[in-house]
């Protein structure tokens, strides 16, 4: 399943990824792909501060409830 996800991410024109809270802060074993290959990150809350400025150095748009 990762390398049909690794094939999605290196076609796409953008990359989408909807993650709810929970998952920040969080390591998985299995990576299909570098956060700098996601465009825009959507979440149901407001991510501490250091994702925020992660994503803002690497021009990833971050979408969360203000």
């Amino acid at each position: 399943m990762a390398s049909l996800k690794q094939a999605a991410v290196q076609r796409a024109e953008q990359n989408l990824l909807l993650v709810d809270s929970s998952k920040f802060g969080v390591s998985s074993l299995i990576t299909f792909c570098k956060l700098t290959d996601i465009d825009k990150i959507i979440t149901d809350k407001r991510p501490d501060e250091k994702y925020i400025e992660y994503c803002r150095e690497h021009s990833i748009d971050l979408v969360f409830p203000e």
